[in-house]
């Protein structure tokens, strides 16, 4: 893929975004050249075409016959959409990926050498093989890097929303290092959020019980977050602790985010190929894209 370095002389990843042809994969496309612009890194636009060919033929193959390849409309569709991209961002090094194959298995590949790995929240099928809703969630299991769904029809607004990152008891610090940076980014502002679920109250005792573990897990993630930002800018940064179940609560604070991020902890997952209920849940109703971060 493309690379682009720093003055320093470090390679910086690409932004890597999956396209179909579908207006979810458009409107993701359009969020991923916005990130690589702000990440001063190329985006490279991925196609899969469902076969069982080896995959490093599409592109060659295609070339050599023409439009009777049956991977030409993919072709095209890199074309159009590199186009469009870098018409709207003069500047912008836009790369075309063209592979053969599973698209689960030909995105896993290429999240290995991305900076993140941009998805629509759903697919139109066809020729690229993203079924609805389906290579976002199995992604969210088996990306290398940080995954991002963008639900259709998101518009970036004039004015960045806040980076809303859900905390869950284990605190990962990369989860909110990774909405640090986007906030850094932008120029917005971080809101770190916990959600907890208690059980009814049944005595007074139970009550300040309850008060006492707000106010221990809003203590921890504090602590945290000045570690986060300890010598680096100092960001706009706000704490809620609140009751309800998980997702409901992290659903109901997208409504004015610019991003959502949480974390994806793939080796705590009892059943395989299967995303944890809140994951699944943000992904399918937030409304502001989503950012999952693999845990170590």
């Amino acid at each position: 893929m493309s690379e682009i370095r720093t003055a320093a002389g470090a390679r910086r990843r690409p932004v890597v975004v999956a396209v179909d042809g579908s207006a979810y994969a458009q409107t993701a496309a359009l969020w991923a050249a916005e990130e690589a612009l702000r990440r001063g890194t190329s985006l490279s636009v991925v196609t899969v075409v469902e076969s069982m060919a080896e995959s490093g033929r599409l592109m060659a193959e295609a070339l050599a016959v023409g439009a009777g390849h049956p991977a030409a409309p993919a072709l095209a569709l890199l074309d159009d959409t590199a186009t469009g991209l870098m018409k709207a961002h003069p500047g912008l090094v836009v790369e075309q990926v063209g592979r053969m194959g599973e698209a689960v298995l030909a995105l896993e590949a290429l999240s290995e050498d991305a900076a993140v790995l941009v998805v629509g929240s759903r697919g139109r099928g066809g020729f690229a093989g993203l079924a609805v809703g389906s290579v976002s969630m199995h992604l969210a299991l088996r990306s290398r890097c940080p995954l991002v769904v963008v639900p259709q029809g998101h518009r970036a607004a004039d004015h960045p929303g806040p980076t809303v990152v859900g905390i869950d008891a284990h605190l990962s610090p990369d989860v909110l290092r990774y909405g640090a940076g986007h906030v850094r980014r932008t120029g917005g502002r971080l809101r770190v959020v916990h959600a907890w679920h208690p059980y009814p109250a049944r005595s007074a005792a139970y009550v300040s019980d309850t008060d006492i573990t707000a106010r221990r897990a809003q203590e921890r993630i504090a602590e945290r977050l000045a570690a986060e930002s300890r010598g680096r800018r100092a960001l706009r940064a706000e704490i809620k602790v609140l009751r309800g179940r998980p997702a409901d609560v992290l659903i109901a604070q997208s409504a004015d985010a610019d991003l959502a991020v949480v974390g994806s902890h793939h080796r705590r997952l009892t059943l395989p190929g299967a995303v944890g209920p809140v994951l699944h849940e943000l992904l399918l109703h937030a409304e502001c894209p989503v950012a999952v971060v693999p845990v170590r």
